[in-house]
């Protein structure tokens, strides 16, 4: 694993060169996400099912994103380990009402640090509860996915939805009163730690782990064999589910 972090911040430098050129007026190229986390254990990196994200703010509209994509590409191919490549560019003097950018998450590759819009505590909280309200739509999606899929897109669809099951007990745990500062500052194996004794969310911190367990046999054979696919699809499914009955019965 080692040998695959040290691959990918070489990947990221190159593609920032890339989008630099791309991107003359970018003010900041920075990447995030779980590849630019420590990795303390198995659960923080999972290859074929966690991302190297890659940001740029820029003065302006957003356009030719899909050629520089490309570009990406044609010049320094994809990402190594399997890794899923999330390209996504900003337009800094328009940021989402919702933008917030945690010191700790991210790493810049060229320019300054990049804008942000500062939330309080109890703003991110409420966007976690209002996240953690529409599971069940995202859900009952799962559950129709793995339904109408045949075994050799099970894997393909996997890699389409991943990005809603790693979050959720950290959404879980503002809610419940832990910080969003720390929370969202921590890798995977950083927030089982810190909800570790907590009786309160220890029914969806456990389906996390079942979660992720799974991801990690599905990730090992990236989808040779469709039923640790279908596995992981489903132990997410559960995961979201868990979430959404400890939101409805937890006094929050």
């Amino acid at each position: 694993m080692n040998e695959l972090r040290i691959a990918l911040s070489d990947y990221a430098r190159r593609a920032a060169d890339v989008l630099s050129a791309a991107y003359p007026d970018a003010e900041s190229i920075l990447w995030k996400g779980s590849a630019v986390k420590p990795w303390d254990g198995p659960y923080d990196f999972i290859p074929g099912l966690s991302d190297l994200d890659l940001h740029v703010y820029r003065p302006g509209g957003l356009e030719n994103v899909w050629e520089v994509r490309r570009q990406l590409f044609d010049s320094v191919g994809s990402p190594p380990g399997d890794t899923m490549l999330q390209l996504i560019v900003v337009n800094s003097l328009e940021l989402p009402e919702e933008w917030t950018l945690l010191e700790g998450t991210y790493q810049v590759l060229v320019g300054e640090k990049p804008p942000s819009v500062p939330s309080t505590e109890g703003e991110m909280r409420d966007r976690d509860k209002r996240d953690i309200e529409r599971l069940a739509d995202h859900a009952s999606d799962i559950r129709r996915g793995v339904i109408d899929r045949s075994d050799a897109e099970l894997w393909p669809y996997l890699r389409r939805v991943r990005w809603m099951f790693p979050t959720v007990l950290n959404r879980v745990a503002c809610v419940a009163g832990h910080p969003p500062e720390i929370v969202w500052k921590l890798n995977r194996t950083g927030i089982l730690e810190l909800t570790k004794h907590d009786d309160a969310v220890a029914t969806v911190r456990d389906a996390l782990i079942e979660y992720l367990d799974a991801a990690i046999v599905a990730g090992a054979d990236m989808g040779a064999n469709p039923s640790h696919s279908e596995a992981a699809l489903r132990a997410g499914h559960d995961l979201l589910m868990e979430a959404v009955d400890w939101f409805h019965r937890s006094p929050v």
